[in-house]
């Protein structure tokens, strides 16, 4: 799948996000065959959660492949970058809000 995750485990995991609300699934309109995903109100709901985790990981794992300067970032203007994040979410495409295209 290009992914790094095979096909069937990747269709399961995203038909298990949409059943449960939390992106929604819509035909690309460029490439009729494929699709598209963007989070619902519920998964931009989440984005706190995964940028603290981001953060937990930058704090523990000096493995981890988020930049030190978006780490940094998000340390010290943690609010600002949760909008920040969810505006650009929202403006993207195929968002689930009015404002996506």
């Amino acid at each position: 799948a290009g992914e790094g995750i095979a096909t069937n485990v990747l269709t399961d995991r995203l038909e298990r996000l949409e059943y449960v609300g939390i992106i929604t699934k819509r035909r690309d309109p460029d490439k009729g065959t494929k699709f598209v995903y963007g989070l619902t109100e519920r998964g931009i709901g989440l984005v706190p959660l995964l940028l603290e985790m981001i953060a937990w990981s930058g704090r523990h794992d000096r493995r981890t492949p988020v930049s030190k300067k978006f780490l940094r970032e998000l340390e010290n203007n943690r609010d600002e970058v949760t909008r920040r994040t969810i505006r650009e979410i929202r403006n993207r495409p195929y968002s689930s809000r009015p404002g996506g295209r």
